[in-house]
């Protein structure tokens, strides 16, 4: 229950990021840690995990807006 409420925050706050790039109180850009980055990339990893799929989803929306810094999250989590 508890991780499925976390990726619900995850996805909103990426689509509220999004949705006005050119309001003045929206950078354009996705407003998440690291951390958070890998705790995503962590669920998509394992295959049996049931969130795997919207994780996936997740990081690909992600990457459409913050490719630099979803790429740096990866390579600093390999």
């Amino acid at each position: 229950m508890e991780k499925e409420q976390v990726i619900k925050l995850i996805r909103t706050i990426v689509e509220l990021s999004t949705i006005r790039p050119d309001s003045p109180e929206s950078s354009g850009s996705v407003q998440l840690s690291e951390a958070v980055v890998r705790s995503v990339i962590a669920v998509a990893e394992h295959a049996e995990d049931p969130f795997r799929l919207v994780c996936i989803q997740t990081l690909t929306e992600i990457r459409a807006f913050y490719l630099t810094f979803i790429l740096n999250t990866f390579l600093a989590f390999q």
